[in-house]
């Protein structure tokens, strides 16, 4: 069985340095992967970008809640599966294709809305095969890399087209909903660790990073900061233009 799936990357023409990093890192840590783009302003981003491997580009309205956004590109899109990831998740090693793959296979087995694809915001869960946990209880709903059925993300977006982003997993009401109407799971390897002063896990199976935080670029544990320098040297960023957000 072959899983249809395409990475949908959410961004801003604001975030154009971060945008480089991203794009840079996923056709170069999961190059067999279809990816998109979804961003506010799509004849800039051609401009900016003519030389990545994307697959399309889709433009919303930057007038419009996060919600309104992301179901308007979400309605043009037909693939069963998508993996929702944001700008500011970088990749800092490769995604085995293969292993990654039959994960999908194996959520698609489970019939599943949602897959966190690391481990974060869990108090409760149940294993369900070697690396995919049914979520019990703790957050249900996260902006974090996940994949999702799209019909599922899209209900749930139609659902809370008002809400802005910075609303968006923290609305109660939001969570309830995953929490009741969603078969909701997370990845989890026996080798993931937590990232100092993080809640959330380095995923050995879609190992990424969270990379800046209020704007900010982040700086916060030793393992961390390696691979935060490792794209500082590796892009020529000046970390002082945006900032270092210090825990």
């Amino acid at each position: 069985m072959t899983i249809k799936a395409t990475v949908l990357i959410y961004s801003h023409s604001s975030c154009e340095d971060v945008i480089l990093v991203c794009l840079s890192r996923i056709e170069k840590y999961m190059p067999w992967a279809k990816y998109a783009v979804c961003i506010d302003n799509k004849v800039w981003f051609k401009d900016r970008f003519p030389n990545f491997k994307y697959d399309n580009v889709y433009e919303y309205d930057n007038s419009t809640p996060y919600g309104t956004r992301l179901m308007d590109v979400l309605s043009q899109m037909t693939d069963t599966y998508i993996i929702l990831l944001h700008e500011n998740n970088i990749f800092v090693d490769y995604v085995e294709k293969d292993r990654f793959l039959n994960v999908c296979k194996e959520f698609d087995n489970l019939n599943g809305d949602q897959l966190r694809l690391f481990v974060s915001g869990v108090s409760a869960s149940e294993k369900k095969t070697e690396m995919l946990y049914s979520l019990i209880n703790g957050y249900f709903y996260s902006v974090c890399p996940t994949l999702w059925k799209r019909e599922s993300l899209l209900k749930l977006v139609t659902r809370f087209k008002h809400l802005p982003y910075k609303e968006f997993e923290l609305s109660n009401e939001m969570q309830n909903y995953a929490q009741t109407q969603l078969n909701n799971y997370f990845l989890k390897h026996k080798d993931d660790y937590i990232f100092p002063g993080e809640a959330h896990s380095y995923s050995h199976v879609f190992p990424f990073t969270h990379v800046t935080r209020n704007s900010q670029w982040v700086n916060n544990g030793t393992v961390k900061d390696k691979f935060m320098e490792d794209i500082f040297e590796e892009f020529k960023i000046d970390r002082t233009i945006r900032g270092m957000f210090i825990h």
